[in-house]
């Protein structure tokens, strides 16, 4: 199979343009991918510079690209010094490629546009569960008599634009708490309240609610906003009921709706992403990564404690939360593996290593989680992609290129960042280099040291558990794509 797997998931094409940088010509893919967008943030953060960051970022996509242009190869400092104008030329054309960006963007405010694309990019990240859960209210309502009802809307915001609602000034609480946040989604939730009307309103128990595992505990700390939607809507009701009664009568429904609707909302949401990734650095530096699995209560321990704390004590604060309840935590994480074939084939072999982690048996488990890892890998590139091309360091770095040249719009930031963390990780055991002649010069962790049988030091539970994690990020992984190849076949077939 001569594909690669980017072609196997239908990658976009490359979007090659010519540009001149100081006065140099070359040629640029303006894709912007989650790689650029984590490259984007990072420059930043070194720089606080919002045109140095997207200076260095074009040097990147320069770099990806393959280093094309007529002449000498560019350096960074090419990009660095270009004009802004040179730099611009590259920013639209990012923009032009990406819908989402563009729309973001234009709806962003910023004193130059560098700091603008920047902020556009954030405010993607930070709004994105927000517009994923008002996206999934039109499936929970049973749309009815719609034209009648948007008679009503359009009665309301005529009459709303003939009074004065002075209490409508607590909304601004919203956006100075939340500086240069983007609410555009929000806006969303009003235009819903159009279908709403004559319906039970029990049905609103149907609307999902915001359950993001990974930022629970992020919520926790957030700062709330003092801010009641029933307190906006209240004098609004009283002025109408005392001016209008008639049309008041048509629209309590509405109302309510709007007030339960918009109390549903926990708008700290958007400043998640922020926090979340102090927090997963933050682990990040202990070994660890953030873990859907961790109690929110552990990871805030860490985090408080942070400038304080010692790599024993986190090891052992996350090695207690598994080890508890005869390792309760732990089971349910493997038993929830099955449903991925390339892990129910191997349900045995699995089982016996969460005995031998359990009864503390740590040498045995992390040999055959270390071994089967590879399984694990190749098969899915066996049986999910058909293809027997691969060895596992191959596979490894074939997976490693389709996250990072993913278009920004098909997985969460933060998911993306566990899994490209997790990849590091396993890669990183794979390619350390092994002597069968000195075999003592590899680490513990090096998969060939393990392999050969060169590893006779008592293992940890630490590195057992660890282990066990990197795989159920694995299996996270490897669901996903086997949806994204699905959806492929299905498109195939239309």
């Amino acid at each position: 199979m001569s594909e690669s797997i980017n072609d196997m998931f239908v990658k976009k094409p490359k979007v090659l343009k010519t540009f001149f940088f100081s006065g140099n010509q070359t040629e640029i893919d303006v894709f912007f991918s989650m790689s650029c967008l984590k490259e984007l943030s990072d420059y930043y953060e070194q720089s606080s510079d919002y045109r140095l960051a997207f200076a260095r970022i074009a040097f990147y996509m320069y770099q990806k690209t393959g280093g094309t242009g007529v002449g000498k190869p560019l350096e960074e400092s090419d990009f660095v010094s270009a004009s802004d104008e040179e730099l611009e030329a590259l920013l639209i054309s990012i923009l032009q490629t990406d819908e989402r960006l563009n729309k973001e963007y234009e709806r962003t405010q910023a004193v130059n546009p560098f700091e603008r694309f920047y902020k556009a990019n954030d405010n993607l990240v930070k709004s994105a569960p927000v517009a994923k859960t008002l996206s999934k209210i039109p499936k929970a309502i049973d749309v009815s008599s719609v034209t009648a009802i948007r008679n009503i809307v359009e009665e309301q915001n005529a009459f709303m634009r003939s009074i004065d609602i002075p209490h409508i000034r607590k909304m601004q609480e919203l956006s100075e708490i939340y500086n240069e946040v983007n609410f555009s989604h929000i806006t969303e939730a009003f235009r819903y309240t159009e279908h709403i009307r004559g319906l039970d309103i029990s049905y609103m128990n149907a609307i999902p609610r915001f359950d993001y595992p990974e930022i629970r505990s992020v919520l926790d700390k957030v700062s709330r906003i003092g801010f009641n939607i029933a307190e906006v809507v209240k004098p609004i009701e009283l002025q109408m009921s005392q001016f209008q009664p008639d049309f008041y009568n048509r629209m309590q429904a509405t109302f309510s709706t709007i007030t339960n609707l918009m109390s549903s909302i926990d708008f700290s949401m958007l400043m998640y992403h922020h926090q979340w990734s102090e927090k997963h650095d933050l682990m990040v530096k202990f070994g660890w990564f953030y873990l859907n699995e961790l109690p929110t209560e552990v990871i805030d321990e860490i985090y408080d404690k942070k400038d304080l704390i010692t790599q024993d004590e986190v090891d052992r604060l996350v090695v207690q939360t598994f080890r508890s309840n005869r390792c309760e935590r732990l089971k349910k994480v493997v038993k929830k593996w099955n449903g991925s074939p390339y892990f129910k084939r191997r349900e045995h072999v699995l089982h016996e290593a969460l005995v031998c982690h359990s009864q503390r048996y740590y040498n045995a488990s992390t040999m055959l989680l270390s071994i089967h890892t590879e399984g694990i890998i190749t098969d899915f590139m066996r049986i999910g992609l058909e293809t027997t091309n691969f060895g596992t360091q191959q596979a490894i770095n074939c997976i490693r290129e389709y996250l990072v040249e993913l278009p920004m719009s098909s997985l969460s930031f933060s998911d993306w960042q566990i899994y490209h963390e997790v990849l590091d990780r396993i890669s990183s055991a794979f390619v350390e280099h092994f002597d069968a002649a000195n075999p003592d010069s590899a680490s513990n962790n090096s998969r060939h040291k393990i392999a050969h049988g060169h590893v006779t030091e008592a293992e940890t539970e630490v590195n057992s558990l660890k282990r066990f994690l990197y795989l159920n990020e694995v299996c996270r992984l490897l669901s996903y794509m086997d949806k994204r190849i699905l959806e492929k076949n299905n498109t195939a077939e239309c």
